[in-house]
């Protein structure tokens, strides 16, 4: 990472999406895509707990509901 508090300093720049690592632990070394990356070592619950903590500590809060946080309208498209 270029500075390990990168997710809370884009969070309080204006980004909206952090996207987890969802890969197996044994298989993520094949898929670093830059050195430095959080969490490579967190398994699913671990990520999540990190990023709920890593979240509020600039204020905002971790959508963990399950749902995939579409806006409202995405439920009700129309085809013409």
């Amino acid at each position: 990472a270029i500075t390990p508090l990168g997710r809370e300093l884009a969070l309080s720049r204006g980004a909206n999406v952090v996207m987890p690592i969802m890969t197996p632990i044994e298989e993520r070394s094949k898929y670093q895509l830059y050195p430095g990356k959080p969490c490579i070592s967190h398994g699913a619950e671990g990520c999540k707990s990190c990023l709920k903590m890593r979240i509020s500590s600039i204020g905002k809060t971790l959508q963990s509901d399950g749902s995939w946080s579409d806006p409202p309208h995405f439920l009700y498209k129309t085809t013409k």
